[in-house]
């Protein structure tokens, strides 16, 4: 709210004796943020000012009010340029995340990879998410309401994904390998009995890429497509690594977030087989 008009509401609401709860009785809004409205001390949604500036006889001035990206009086930092922060984010989001009506959700049976993209949300977007036990499951959700952040995603990453993927591709090694573990933070996992490290993911866009995207690091694979022939399911991209030097390329450029998946992960950098060499005996015949 641009100052001067601040001013002229703080007058008109001492000259005309208006508390914040008669305020909030003649608009709708609540008692709480119409004194918010009156100290002019954090930002305000334009339909809440739709309703209260008519009472104060403002009307609704282009030139005197900016839109700023807004959460609980918060500003939302919405970035314009990536960073290995955001690509790993976006790589655990395009895995096991997903678009509610005004927040974002994150879903995972380990806490503590919650508790790093909780984190790292904060660090890029400045919006603190809540980390909560999904009912009737072993699971938790990493829950972010904002609107805006709601729509960043959806303009930018889910109604553009073929063409955001292609410019994965094109990313320097640092973000490419930091949107791939949040990848694999999603749907990878470490498979002890078989040695391999393994990723299913029913997206076509991101199965038909990922292979490629891999193999820019010098991580040796094998992919495949499993048919499902079960009515509505959808058939699986299955990237696996199949041998040590897979998984020690990996583990120099990729990883886990997950402690656990990562003691798996260097359980099988250990087995690393040994080479026998044979002895070799010199034939004196005499």
């Amino acid at each position: 709210m641009a100052d001067r008009i601040g001013q002229l509401i703080k007058s008109k609401a001492v000259k005309e004796n208006l508390s914040s709860s008669r305020i909030a009785s003649l608009t709708g809004v609540s008692e709480s943020y119409a004194e918010h409205f009156v100290r002019n001390d954090r930002n305000f949604r334009e339909d809440q000012l739709q309703k209260i500036l008519p009472l104060f006889g403002v009307i609704f001035p282009s030139g005197s009010f900016f839109p700023v990206n807004t959460t609980q009086g918060n500003f939302i930092s919405l970035p314009n340029i990536s960073s290995p922060e955001l690509m790993q984010i976006i790589g655990y989001f395009l895995g096991d995340g997903n678009l509610q009506k005004r927040s974002i959700r994150f879903k995972d049976s380990d806490k503590e990879v919650l508790n790093v993209y909780q984190r790292l949300i904060r660090k890029t977007f400045n919006i603190e998410g809540r980390v909560v036990p999904q009912k009737g499951t072993i699971a938790y959700l990493l829950e972010v309401n904002s609107l805006y952040l709601r729509k960043w995603f959806q303009e930018n990453i889910v109604s553009r994904k073929k063409e955001f993927l292609e410019e994965v591709n094109q990313l320097p090694q640092k973000k490419l390998t930091a949107f791939l573990r949040g990848l694999f933070d999603a749907e990878g996992f470490v498979a002890i009995q078989s040695r391999q490290i393994r990723l299913g993911i029913t997206n076509r866009e991101i199965g038909e890429i990922l292979p490629a995207l891999i193999s820019k690091l010098g991580i040796p694979l094998t992919s495949h497509l499993i048919k499902r022939r079960e009515p509505n399911w959808k058939d699986v991209y299955l990237i696996s690594l199949n041998n040590y030097a897979s998984f020690d390329k990996f583990s120099k450029y990729i990883g886990f977030s997950s402690k656990e998946k990562n003691k798996r992960l260097e359980f099988l950098i250990e087995r690393k087989p040994k080479i026998k060499l044979m002895n070799k005996f010199n034939l004196c015949v005499g």
